[in-house]
This record gives structure tokens, sequence and C-alpha cells, in this order.
């Protein structure tokens, strides 16, 4: 899958212009509300650990991953959904679907196009609206590295 980490509200939401003037029957969602859940767990490190979980979880598969600044995820492609859920269901037991095809942890959300449209492109529509936060467009060197990495970091900037 192609990851999209710059701008990705903003990119998905152009995305998801560009599909409304086709037929987007064929595609699925997957939205990870990690944002909603800061209180359950350190966000950043939640963030973190899903994404990175994500992204090796979904390498070959086709479509694309959306790492929004908050740390929602939208995972979007073409195509059945079995074969994805079952890749993310080795990692993250939530997404066992319960008896109507959504996970059973709130944090996941599977939203078929072709009749969650709305759903799906008003939730694109507030995430490109959301104001992005100066420290998310910057990357931050974890508090465990070395001094090197952030004396590159800080050259970067200057």
């Amino acid at each position: 899958m192609q990851v999209l980490e710059r701008n990705a509200a903003a990119i998905l939401f152009e995305k998801a212009n560009d599909l409304d003037k086709k037929p987007h029957n064929s595609w699925r969602c997957i939205y990870i509300n990690v944002s909603a859940h800061r209180m359950r767990h350190n966000h950043g490190l939640l963030a973190h650990f899903v994404g990175k979980a994500v992204r090796e979880l979904l390498t070959d598969a086709e479509g694309y991953i959306y790492l929004c600044h908050d740390g929602d995820i939208f995972i979007l492609f073409q195509g059945t959904l079995k074969s994805v859920t079952s890749k993310l269901g080795e990692h993250f037991g939530e997404m066992q679907l319960d008896e109507n095809g959504q996970p059973e942890d709130s944090m996941f959300t599977i939203l078929d196009l072709s009749k969650d449209w709305d759903v799906f492109f008003k939730l694109c529509r507030t995430k490109s609206r959301q104001q992005v936060p100066i420290w998310a467009e910057t990357p931050m060197p974890f508090a465990y590295s070395d001094k090197k990495a952030s004396n590159e970091l800080a050259l970067q900037k200057s």
C-alpha cells in the first residue's frame, strides 16, 4: 500500500472528491480512530505502534494508508474486505467482526463506500478541516534517539 503521512487528511479529502466523480462501489475504508482513545492510552505511543503495525501488515496489499496528524488512520482500498481484515486481525484482536460486520472495538470502523459514502465523505471533509498543529508537520526525534540524529534534525531545520 502507498503510505501518505504529510498533509494526509487534505490528500484523503482530495481522493474522496475524486472518487465522488466516479463509481466508488468497489471501494472500502477501514477507519482507525486513534484520536478518540487518548485517555485510554498514551496517545503518541499508540499512534506510533498502530501506524507501524498497519504499515508492516499491509505492505503487499493494494491501496492507500493515510496517517493523519492526530494519529487517526484511513486504509482505503478496492476489492474484498476479507483480504485486508484478515491481515489486520493477525495483529489486532479487536478486528474480529461482530454479527453486523463491524469490528468489536470501537476504535475500528469498516465503511463500504457503496453504502456508507455519505459517512465516509463527511468524515474526510471534517478531518481535512481540522487545524494541523505545528509540531505535527515537524518530525521529532524519539526521546531515546542518539545525539547524532538529534543534531542532524536540528541542521535540517536551520
